[in-house]
């Protein structure tokens, strides 16, 4: 079914065929990220930041957050709440990734949008993702001339996925702390440990593997507005016994502690 002209289409995906899935996979285990380019058009992403500016608004200019389905089958991009060929993509570069089939094919997504003084606050949180893939797609990225763009910075692949949630968590608040994160941050750290800065492109759809590698955005000024659709594929400690609490800390230590952070979800 076509989407209405109020709506994206999730068409670009369409193109990907299982060599295209190789050479992705192949790029997030080599270079820690793949990138799949145009998969919105400028129309589209026109369309996708206008939603964005209005939701903003809705929060006093300052960093939200939306998790679940229910903003997603609402906004311009409801296309990709149960597009097939988003979740092909995902679970294809799960298969390669793993070597297993996924026991649950569920995509979770979340709406990220960046700007006041609580976005400048939510750069450089480094963290494992709960997921094992990610896919990450930009809707506005600042880029005005000397204007910081918040990219993305990751330490590609720094470990295997973890089977134990206590092992999980443990790595988790190891390196999820202010301390380890300020360290992560510096320019020495990143220069020896090989740390890689992401260009975002808005329209492009980058997955990476978001359980193994740290990653993190840089700064954007206060002034600024960067949004991204995060897409995440397959908690292997789902409904463990520390799945809710791991749930609280992932948020917890990938937003700001304070100033009134808001985060709506909705399963």
């Amino acid at each position: 079914m076509e989407p209405s002209p109020n709506q994206v289409s999730d068409c670009g995906l369409r193109r990907v065929t299982d060599q295209g899935l190789d050479t992705l996979s192949l790029e997030m285990d080599a270079t820690g990220v793949g990138t799949l380019r145009n998969v919105l058009s400028p129309d589209e992403i026109y369309m996708s930041s206008a939603y964005v500016q209005r939701e903003l608004d809705k929060h006093q200019r300052q960093m939200f957050i939306y998790a679940g389905h229910t903003w997603l089958d609402e906004s311009p991009l409801a296309a990709f709440t149960d597009s097939p060929d988003l979740l092909r993509i995902l679970d294809g570069l799960y298969q390669r990734g793993t070597g297993r089939q996924a026991a649950e094919k569920i995509i979770v997504p979340a709406l990220r949008v960046l700007s006041g003084d609580l976005g400048l606050k939510a750069s450089n949180l480094f963290h494992y993702d709960t997921y094992v893939v990610t896919a990450l797609l930009p809707l506005t990225i600042p880029n005005c001339p000397n204007e910081p763009c918040g990219d993305l910075v990751m330490y590609p692949n720094l470990r295997k996925i973890r089977s134990s949630s206590m092992v999980n968590l443990a790595e988790k608040a190891f390196m999820q702390n202010s301390l380890t994160r300020r360290a992560l941050a510096s320019p020495v750290v990143r220069r020896t440990f090989g740390a890689r800065v992401v260009l975002l492109q808005p329209g492009n759809m980058y997955f990476f593997w978001g359980m193994r590698s740290l990653h993190a955005n840089e700064a954007c000024l206060p002034q600024s507005v960067r949004s991204t659709v995060l897409f995440h594929f397959v908690n292997p400690h789902s409904g463990g016994i520390l799945d809710n609490f791991r749930e609280w800390a992932h948020h917890r230590n990938s937003a700001p502690s304070k100033g009134g952070f808001q985060s709506i979800y909705n399963p």
